[in-house]
């Protein structure tokens, strides 16, 4: 394969860990806003009151596509990163 080739598999990765970074975040935050809406009671605004499993789940995911974001740029930083 060519550099650029891998640069732009490494921009891709990038861009698309950031979008679902963004995604999570996004519907987090959508669920805890609904929750302290008055008169709604979903059932998952029980879930996410401490450190339950979803909640734990999700700060797996998130740190999960933080990793992938700074390993995908690390290595096309990296001066031999992009000759493989």
């Amino acid at each position: 394969m060519k550099p650029e080739t891998h640069l732009i598999i490494g921009l891709l990765t990038v861009f698309i860990a950031t979008f679902m970074l963004i995604y999570v975040v996004q519907n987090i935050e959508n669920i805890t806003r609904e929750c302290k809406k008055t008169g709604t009671q979903l059932t998952v605004c029980r879930r996410i009151t401490g450190f339950t499993f979803p909640v734990i789940v999700s700060l797996l995911i998130i740190s999960g596509f933080i990793i992938i974001i700074c390993v995908t740029t690390y290595i096309l930083l990296s001066p031999k990163g992009l000759v493989w």
